[in-house]
């Protein structure tokens, strides 16, 4: 048998020759004794596995040189490349030999029954890490799904029972396939796609009761979302969204409206391209509508999410949505949802929105006199609102033209310095550290901020030099230490000869001293904060 084998390996070596070569025709012989060695691949053992690889090499070049014949080549070449790459050990570079491949997808007989074993093998790679983590493997299985609607369904029920046993890196690779599906179908397969499976992908991500496979839909539902610029598929949702949309966004059942409002802010905004100016105008003012309806929810979930929603929405759109309801969205939040008693998370959730809002440059302005009205959520009853004061101070922080101790005041930041918890203590190092430990500065002014850091509040200051080391290198720690033992023995030589000089009059010139005296008062600080 290992005779029969080498001498059929010369032979397939040499017609390989022969089809590679660029004679359009090949001789009738050659055709006929691939044909017969095709039938003959999936029965050779798996010893021969080197053998049955060159087989199909063989009847790949017919498909990639596109030589006659090359249809009667292709069923059980696909069946052996989808078995080789369903192994665990299987390459990229065999997932692309199958990819090649792509055009012989079509004559595939799905309604044949011989075709049985090939679907068996398609519906598993749906599950299958080897197809699944290949970018080519995802196109291939996208490409396959809508050659046949009634396998399309048999693959989407495939898909919606293994949510909760696949891996969860596998799931966003299932909105791609879907959406290949649906765009490289014709009209008529389009539709169906929609209603069969996209549309019910829509359903369970509202219905569904489970929270992990809401939250494994949405992923799915989410890619489908971010190619609404692609021809046709705003028109889609638009027209998918409507008959379940806006009736489960009132639904009595709260899990109901929440999950409805996880898809309509990733949908926003949902428009009609084959409508005109009015009818989508009018559109997207049912949505700021909703919006409006929502931020009052009774349900506190609902009133959090949509918070976040909506900074969301107005910092991507800031210039798109009307002045008028820009206003009115941002006097609900100030003014009203940041003292939401009810709900701290309602509280915590505006914070949060200012947050992304200011990832919007044209916010600013709009945003800056207002801040100063959240002051008192900085001393919250609730430690994840405090927390999201301080993330909020950290993002002002960083900007030039707001000034974070304009929001909270100096004073305030060091009492709660002083006496919260660790988690609110420790990013309150990162917005006032820079300020009063001056890394890049002289170390005349490290020593004159680090006095009024101690003379304003000893127990914030004894927490500040906790948490410092954190923010510096090793080398900035020795080096400070340095300088601090260095003052201190200074002072103490100079209090030997007279007692009435301080450490900073023997370093510093008589107005330097002055300077210093001013600086150690709490409006002192904050100008020196600003310099």
């Amino acid at each position: 048998m290992e005779k029969v084998f080498k001498s059929l390996d010369c032979l397939i070596v040499l017609a390989t020759a022969t089809v590679v070569s660029n004679k359009l025709q090949i001789p009738p012989s050659l055709l006929e004794m691939s044909i017969l060695l095709h039938d003959l691949l999936l029965s050779l053992p798996d010893t021969a596995d080197n053998l049955k690889n060159n087989f199909s090499k063989l009847f790949e070049t017919f498909w990639t040189k596109e030589k006659p014949g090359r249809e009667y080549v292709f069923e059980n070449t696909l069946h052996y490349l989808f078995q080789v790459n369903l192994k665990s050990k299987s390459t990229l570079k065999t997932m692309k030999r199958l990819w090649q491949l792509r055009s012989a997808f079509p004559l595939i007989k799905f309604d044949d029954p011989s075709s049985q074993d090939l679907k068996n093998l398609i519906c598993e790679s749906l599950v299958s890490p080897s197809f699944m983590k290949k970018e080519e493997g995802v196109r291939v299985l996208g490409s396959i799904l809508p050659l046949n609607l009634d396998f399309m369904k048999t693959c989407h029920e495939v898909i919606k029972k293994s949510l909760v046993t696949v891996p969860k890196n596998f799931i966003p690779k299932y909105g791609p396939i879907y959406f290949r599906a649906w765009q490289m179908s014709n009209e008529e397969a389009k539709l169906k796609i929609e209603t069969g499976s996209i549309q019910d992908i829509m359903y369970n991500a509202i219905h569904a009761s489970g929270i992990q496979l809401v939250k494994d839909l949405r992923k799915i539902i989410a890619y489908i979302h971010r190619q609404k610029k692609q021809k046709g598929v705003a028109e889609m949702l638009h027209r998918l969204y409507a008959p379940l949309l806006w009736r489960s966004l009132k639904a009595a059942n709260s899990v109901v409206r929440l999950n409805s409002l996880f898809l309509f802010i990733d949908a926003f905004p949902i428009q009609n391209p084959a409508g005109g100016i009015q009818e989508n105008n009018d559109l997207l003012q049912n949505q700021f509508n909703a919006f409006d309806i929502l931020l009052m929810d009774p349900c506190p979930s609902i009133r959090s999410r949509t918070v976040l929603g909506v900074c969301q929405i107005l910092s991507a759109y800031w210039q798109m949505i009307p002045k008028e309801v820009t206003r009115t969205y941002i006097t609900t939040l100030i003014e009203d949802l940041a003292w939401d008693n009810s709900s701290a998370e309602v509280r915590e959730s505006v914070l949060k929105g200012i947050v992304l809002l200011f990832n919007c440059h044209y916010c600013h302005l709009i945003l800056h006199p207002i801040l100063p009205e959240l002051q008192n959520l900085f001393h919250d009853s609730s430690e994840k609102v405090r927390i999201a004061m301080v993330n909020l101070l950290i993002k002002v922080k960083g900007l030039r033209k707001v000034k974070y101790w304009s929001i909270v005041p100096v004073e305030h930041l060091l009492a709660r310095l002083a006496t919260d918890s660790q988690p609110v203590a420790r990013r309150i190092m990162k917005v006032i550290f820079s300020n009063f430990l001056p890394l890049d500065k002289t170390v005349e002014v490290q020593i004159i901020r680090i006095i009024s850091l101690i003379e304003s509040n000893p127990q914030a200051a004894r927490i500040f030099f906790q948490h410092a080391p954190k923010f510096m290198s090793l080398e900035q720690v020795v080096s400070f230490i340095v300088l601090l033992c260095s003052c201190i023995l200074r002072y103490v030589r100079d209090k030997k000869h007279a007692t009435d000089d301080s450490i900073l009059d023997s370093e510093m010139p008589k107005d330097k001293s002055n300077d210093l005296e001013e600086d150690c008062g709490n409006e002192a600080v904050s100008f020196d904060l600003e310099k």
